[in-house]
């Protein structure tokens, strides 16, 4: 209660044109974004799990696809320039993938589909063969505030994503994660190779997959590797500078 009201407080003291920028800063469009604006107008974005197209209306990017078996009005989405298809995740990159983006192909993703570990990373490890060198996969769901909500699907519910970021660090060493603290936890990845270091391992999946929600609560920054969202700003602005993308 304390924190809620001085978070009032501040609200009445700050101007609002502050209030709208720091509000923005919490919403992983942003964030997708500064990363979409490093490719210019040739920018490919995938998203897994597009609902109803409300994120991938506000991004920028030349060529949008969106996979969800069951998304909400898909014809709604596509008149807005996103080519939608209509599977599962696997089903797409086993049956589509290659022939409708082509070999690292693609700049920006976002995986954000069934929050269960083994397929979120599933589809992160599917999309690291179409990305390009210094293409950013984006993984949505990976800081659940409480137990609740990674394990009860009935609330607000970002299931056991966060596992990702752990089989990540651990055991892909050769790619380099943080998470931003916003959107229930916004998982950054970067420095794909033409040679990956290593193939998934069942047995350190399904290691990954029995962790319990108490190693996340013990240990949560290391996990996660965590970072303010107000880090993003530098974060891609110093990757343009060094002349990340053209």
């Amino acid at each position: 209660m304390k924190r809620e009201a001085a978070k009032q407080k501040l609200k009445r003291l700050l101007p609002r044109f502050v209030i709208r920028w720091y509000e923005r800063q919490l919403a992983k469009e942003t964030h997708i974004n500064r990363a979409l604006r490093l490719f210019g107008k040739d920018a490919v974005y995938v998203e897994i799990g597009v609902r109803d197209g409300s994120c991938t209306r506000q991004l920028m990017a030349c060529r949008k696809y969106a996979i969800d078996p069951v998304p909400v009005a898909p014809e709604d989405i596509e008149r807005d320039g996103v080519r939608v298809f209509q599977m599962t995740s696997d089903r797409f990159f086993d049956e589509a993938a290659e022939i409708v983006l082509g070999e690292r192909s693609v700049h920006v993703a976002l995986v954000d589909g069934l929050h269960e570990f083994r397929q979120a990373l599933r589809d992160v490890l599917n999309l690291e063969r179409l990305m390009r060198l210094d293409g950013f996969i984006f993984v949505h769901d990976c800081n659940p505030p409480a137990q609740r909500n990674a394990e009860n699907p009935e609330g607000p519910w970002n299931g056991d994503v966060w596992k990702v970021a752990y089989y990540i660090t651990h055991y892909r060493k050769d790619l380099a994660w943080f998470t931003l603290d916003c959107d229930w936890g916004l998982g950054v990845l970067s420095g794909f190779s033409r040679f990956p270091g290593s193939s998934p391992d069942p047995a350190a999946i399904e290691a990954v997959a029995s962790l319990d929600y108490a190693v996340l609560d013990n240990d949560r920054d290391a996990i996660l590797h965590l970072r303010s969202p107000l880090s993003s700003l530098p974060y891609f602005v110093q990757r343009r500078l060094a002349g990340h993308a053209s």
